[in-house]
């Protein structure tokens, strides 16, 4: 019984590393960093409940699996809420370089009278 339970908490705990480090990767991205970081601390606690699994304590799994539900569930509600449209940064229009050349070309014209 001892060693199926450590199999069965390694083979909880590998998929819980690799949605951490996938919700790592995805907050690097400016697009994604809120709901990376959300997927990464779901992930936590699934890591947690599965190490409850593999030192065979009953209070680590079950606060580990709450704290999965409970994370689950505020990933379910954020994707849900509406998203601000992202900002995007000015940038200048061809026709202001022109006024700019223009202007260039009149304080030149100034000076030289």
């Amino acid at each position: 019984m001892n060693v199926l339970l450590t199999i069965l908490g390694v083979l909880l705990l590998l998929p819980s590393v690799a949605g951490i480090v996938f919700g790592v990767f995805m907050a690097l991205d400016p697009k994604t960093r809120f709901p990376g970081v959300l997927f990464a601390l779901w992930w936590v606690s699934a890591a947690v409940a599965a190490f409850g699994v593999l030192i065979r304590d009953p209070a680590t799994f079950a606060m580990g699996l709450l704290c999965f539900a409970v994370a689950g569930l505020t990933l379910v509600v954020e994707e849900r809420r509406p998203q601000k449209p992202p900002v995007r940064p000015k940038v200048p229009s061809a026709d202001s370089e022109r006024t700019t050349q223009e202007n260039k070309v009149r304080e030149r014209s100034e000076e030289a009278s």
